[in-house]
């Protein structure tokens, strides 16, 4: 093992214990009982709870692709779980959501999914957070050797050369690396939110092997910041600028965020001027109720689409943040994330962005990711 990798173990397993301290609800809600976030986290999760299906899972109403009971079960699920100690009903319902994911662990002859990254991740950290049972750990297991197939490494014929090498992508299935190396051929192969997404998964959930991934992962991610050169901001794809939502490589709120969370993950602190320049970046450009960056004309109309899942981001980013840096602008940050969403939840619980180029006009998107972020927001 690597200087890197056993430094990156470390950090891995206690940042881990730390986060799963901080992200208990049992420790944040014992002492702020009746609080808005609270009540908010509750109506939200009862909201969610009324739209799982018999088998535990949760579908879309709106998109076929969110129908298939696996890509909205893991945010979902992990919402209604993290407040089932305070509620009956959200109680069974957490239990009906680990069972379903228990049920569909992928074996060998596993079916391909949609969002394999996604679904794997959140999955694994469902079970690994919540799991009640050795079933519910193989299952965990089972999430993580699916999530592992999907890295852009060795396995699949990817080397350090490539730019696109460590990360994770969008691709049903584990992407290949073309003969001729050309990963425009590969066009959703790796980006940085499923990388995001991938590191959480791995950090939190996986073991002491997975070091070595993450360390290249972090090579993927370092490429998708615009450091040293430039201001500080992340980008998500380095080989297909047309999944850079705000246009070419430019920085924009979410794919920062998630590159924040992704360097505290690989054990970024203060020292380190990667991690200052992109929370310089996010500082520079909150509070927003939008998914904030220098978008180009013909992207502007969806800068507004992906705001949840930026807030979603952007919690949690700030919540690492908080304990690398602790800065009073981190606080004032949250605190002003948390304020927005409120200010934003409809009467039956749940969010809603009437804007559709990121799905979150369907409220259980919305709902899910809005949820995650008030309860980060508070650290």
């Amino acid at each position: 093992m690597t200087r890197f990798a056993r430094r990156t173990f470390v950090r891995m397993v206690l940042g881990s214990a730390a986060a799963m301290v901080l992200a208990d609800p049992r420790r944040a809600c014992a002492a702020r009982i009746g609080d808005p976030i609270d009540e908010a986290l509750l109506a939200a999760g009862r909201f969610l709870a009324e739209r799982q299906s018999p088998d535990g899972g949760w579908r879309s109403a709106t998109y076929g692709g969110l129908r298939d009971g696996f890509a909205l079960t893991g945010p979902a699920g992990k919402v209604v779980l993290e407040l089932a100690p305070f509620d009956p009903v959200l109680r069974r319902a957490g239990e009906r959501a680990l069972d379903r994911l228990v049920h569909s662990a992928p074996g060998p002859g596993a079916s391909v999914l949609d969002y394999p990254v996604y679904t794997a991740a959140m999955a694994a950290i469902a079970l690994a957070r919540h799991g009640r049972s050795d079933d519910d750990r193989a299952a965990r297991d089972a999430w993580l050797a699916q999530l592992r197939r999907q890295q852009l490494d060795e396995s699949l014929g990817w080397s350090e050369a490539d730019v696109d090498y460590g990360g994770f992508g969008y691709s049903p299935r584990p992407p290949r690396r073309p003969d001729d190396g050309d990963a425009s051929r590969l066009p959703f192969a790796s980006d940085l939110s499923s990388t995001t997404f991938a590191v959480g998964a791995l950090a939190i959930a996986g073991g002491p092997e997975d070091a070595a991934r993450l360390a290249k992962a972090n090579r993927f991610v370092e490429r998708c910041q615009n450091w040293p050169h430039g201001d500080g901001g992340f980008f998500v794809s380095v080989s297909n600028p047309v999944q850079n939502k705000a246009g070419d490589f430019r920085s924009y709120g979410s794919a920062t965020a998630d590159g924040i969370r992704c360097l505290l993950r690989f054990g970024a602190g203060p020292d380190d001027p990667r991690l200052v320049a992109a929370a310089e970046w996010l500082r520079a450009h909150l509070p927003t109720e939008t998914n904030p960056g220098d978008f180009i004309e013909l992207r502007r109309a969806e800068q507004d689409g992906g705001a949840f899942y930026f807030a979603w981001s952007a919690g949690h980013a700030l919540r690492g943040l908080r304990h690398a840096l602790a800065e009073p602008w981190i606080d004032d940050a949250a605190t002003a994330l948390a304020d927005g969403l409120l200010a934003r939840q409809r009467a039956d619980g749940s969010w809603r962005n009437p804007n559709p180029f990121m799905r979150e006009d369907d409220p259980v998107v919305a709902t899910a990711l809005a949820a995650g972020a008030l309860g980060a927001s508070r650290g």
